[in-house]
């Protein structure tokens, strides 16, 4: 009777044991697909170092890219950044196949004649700029939001003068038709935000 006891209790434990071991096993699966969701859906996952960082540009680089670089190499992206990428190179090679039938030139002749490379070398380049281009927006972005960097209204009616003038415009109506604005907005916040970086930073 004692030892039928000792079985049950022994069974008992081994139940809970692996039921404690089942309901950790089901956590561990809610954890990843949380994280395979939130990685597949950020651009970042985890922003990297951005300030009291010391940095030497080398291979001809200006020192606000090499500081860039450093920034961007500290963080962590999430998946969504691949797709973001591709986009962007689709978008480039869109403009490049466009300007090649302007020129009533095949891709391959236009590759050829001005970046004197193959189809295959030109979309590899292409591929890596664009990746490279969209995680160093993403950090710049990112920053910006943390930092709660804007460029305000009266920032840009300030600066819009001189880039009219930069474009060959006078009409400021005529120019909000044929630029995007937004875009202008995102290239000084650009610029702003390196600016703050450089403050903070020693880049040279």
């Amino acid at each position: 009777m004692g030892t039928q006891k000792k079985v049950k209790k022994g069974s008992r434990k081994r139940r809970i044991l692996v039921i404690g071991i089942l309901c950790l096993a089901v956590l561990a699966v809610f954890s990843v697909l949380a994280y395979l969701d939130y990685s597949g859906s950020h651009t970042i996952l985890r922003l990297g170092q951005y300030t009291g960082l010391s940095v030497t540009a080398a291979d001809g680089k200006e020192p606000e890219d090499a500081l860039i670089d450093e920034i961007v190499r500290r963080t962590r992206f999430g998946r969504a950044i691949k797709k973001k990428a591709e986009e962007k190179y689709e978008e480039a090679m869109k403009v490049f196949a466009s300007d090649a039938e302007y020129r009533q030139m095949s891709l391959s002749e236009y590759i050829e004649k001005y970046y004197q490379k193959t189809v295959e070398e030109f979309r590899e380049d292409v591929r890596k700029t664009a990746a490279e281009t969209v995680r160093q927006d993403e950090v710049i972005r990112a920053i910006a939001e943390k930092e709660n960097i804007v460029i305000t209204d009266a920032e840009f009616d300030l600066v819009l003068p001189d880039i009219m003038e930069a474009y060959g415009y006078s009409d400021k109506m005529q120019f909000s038709q044929d630029v995007d604005f937004e875009m202008l907005r995102d290239e000084l916040l650009q610029e702003k935000v390196i600016e703050y970086l450089l403050t903070r930073n020693t880049a040279q």
